[in-house]
Formats: structure tokens, sequence, C-alpha cells
């Protein structure tokens, strides 16, 4: 939240960001359109995530969270202004393309090298047939207290006067 806040307030104050334009987007005030690239790259870069999980539990809890990150980032922008929702659909864009280069060229590049590997070297079966050794203490070897105080001296916390 501190970043946010300094980029909101830089944006609100300073005389060069906040009178210039964009491609005829005032940066000073918020804008419509870049609200609504936000939240349409937000929501693309989601559905991206989700595309590389194989774990189905994972991908359960992301489907659930898919529209969070855009409808933030929307409710974010439609109170900024447009230099930070600028920022954001830079940023959304950034992160899409990030997110296809994992998904489409190093993960498939990964998967294939574990594939050859694996072939290469199969894990080993385990040749011992009996059950692992039980390393669980027994209850006379287990750690125990003495009731007998070793120390009479000992104040034990207590403060006495002298």
């Amino acid at each position: 939240m501190p970043f946010f806040s300094a980029i909101y307030f830089a944006a609100q104050h300073t005389e060069g960001v906040a009178e210039a334009n964009f491609l005829g987007i005032e940066l000073g005030s918020p804008s419509w359109i870049l609200v609504a690239f936000a939240g349409v790259l937000y929501y693309l870069q989601s559905l991206l995530s989700l595309h590389g999980v194989e774990d189905e539990t994972q991908r359960e809890q992301i489907k659930k969270m898919i529209y969070m990150s855009p409808m933030m980032i929307v409710m974010f922008s439609i109170f900024s202004p447009a230099s930070v929702t600028l920022y954001w659909v830079v940023g959304g864009f950034m992160m899409i393309l990030q997110q296809f280069i994992i998904n489409y060229i190093v993960r498939p590049k990964l998967r294939k090298k574990v594939r050859e590997e694996y072939a290469k070297n199969p894990p080993k079966a385990s040749t011992s047939s009996a059950s692992r050794k039980d390393v669980t203490p027994e209850s006379t070897t287990a750690i125990t207290t003495s009731n007998k105080k070793k120390n009479k001296k000992r104040n034990s916390g207590k403060q006495h006067s002298r």
C-alpha cells in the first residue's frame, strides 16, 4: 500500500503528470477507457495463470479467485487518476507477456527435460520388503522430570528482600 499511495499522490500533485495527456487521455483525472483496459488485461492474466496448473485443488482455488484481481484493479482505477491506471495497464500487459512466455515456451521445455531425465534415470524401487524401523522411544527411555529439588538455594524467580 505505501507504493500505491506514493504513486497516487505523485500523480495527483505533480504538475507535469496531472496536466499531461497520453493518446488524448488526460492523466490527471480518471479515464473509463483505461479502467476497462486494466480490467480486461488483469482478467486475461488470471486466465493465463490458470492454464499451467495441473493440481486440481489448486485449479479450483484459482477459479474461485479469478475475478478478484480484476475487480480490485477496476475499483482502484475508478477513483484514481488515469496516470495510475495507465501504470496498471502497462503492468497488466507485461504480466500477460510474462505468463505467455512461461506457459508456452519455458514450461514445455522443462517438462520435456524432466521426461528425458526420467527415462534415462528412472526411480529405483525399494529393495527391502520389510516395514520401516520404528524409532519411537519407549516410555522407559522417554525424558522424565524429577520431583526432587536439586538446588534448594534457588529462588525460582521469587524475589526476597534482605
